[in-house]
């Protein structure tokens, strides 16, 4: 799952995607690794990349999240661009991981 979100004052990158993904999706992170990070120049904003891993699987989604799915993580590589990009990244790292 490809979450994004912004950070509040104070608070670190790792908080904020904990925060993040609980709020949006209702799944807790127990553990979570920086992969990179990426400069988003359309918007003028530092993107920071994440692998975190849970053991609830099941979606609670907020009113800001229409919908969501698991996917095959080959099928989600094949459907982010550009290749370089810090969700590219994510998803290559998780499969490193593998």
């Amino acid at each position: 799952v490809l979450v994004s979100g912004y950070m509040k004052p104070g608070e670190s990158a790792e908080d904020c995607t904990r925060r993040e993904v609980l709020e949006e999706l209702g799944i807790e992170l127990e553990e979570l690794r920086i992969v990179g990070t990426d400069w988003f120049a359309r918007r003028d904003q530092l993107m920071i990349g994440f692998v975190g891993h849970t053991r609830d699987a099941a979606f609670r989604l907020s009113s800001e999240v229409a919908q969501a799915r698991w996917v095959p993580v080959r099928e989600a590589l094949g459907q982010v661009h550009p290749k370089g990009s810090i969700s590219y990244a994510l998803i290559e790292e998780y499969l490193l991981a593998k």
